[in-house]
């Protein structure tokens, strides 16, 4: 299963419009969404900062790739989503770490697993990079 990505090139017309809604976000305007049945109405914040990102790439007269993804992802598709070896994705899998289900004799696994060991690792990061900074401000460093 490809990803197929679909590029947008930014017009000076959407960049300066992008510019504009960032320009009313600054503001303190709260993001909007709006359609012919109901109206307008408040983005979630999670939505809401998302387009932000969107919009802030356009801003920068930037391009975008969006890709959609599968609900279920090959060993390889998952392994490049994590920025991991295969080998090293079938020890999680082996180990329990990662969920996956069996399709013949391949591993196929879910998006939202996958996706959420990224963010589980992301933290563990971030997490990890501030206790250095503490570590450092302790010392004196």
């Amino acid at each position: 299963m490809t990803l197929r990505p679909n590029v947008v090139i930014a017009t000076p017309e959407q960049i300066d419009q992008a510019q504009r809604v960032l320009g009313a976000q600054d503001a303190g305007r709260p993001a909007l969404v709006s359609d012919s049945r109901n109206g307008a109405r408040p983005l979630p914040p999670e939505l809401a900062q998302v387009l932000e990102s969107v919009l802030l790439t356009l801003a920068r007269g930037g391009s975008l790739t969006i890709e959609t993804m599968p609900d279920l992802l090959t060993t390889t598709q998952a392994a490049k989503l994590l920025g991991e070896s295969r080998p090293t994705l079938i020890k999680r899998i082996e180990s329990g770490e990662l969920p996956s289900t069996m399709v013949g004799s391949h591993h196929r696994l879910r998006t939202n697993d996958v996706l959420a060991l990224r963010r589980m690792r992301l933290e563990q990061r971030r997490a990890a990079a501030l206790e250095l900074l503490d570590l450092e401000d302790k010392l004196g460093l």
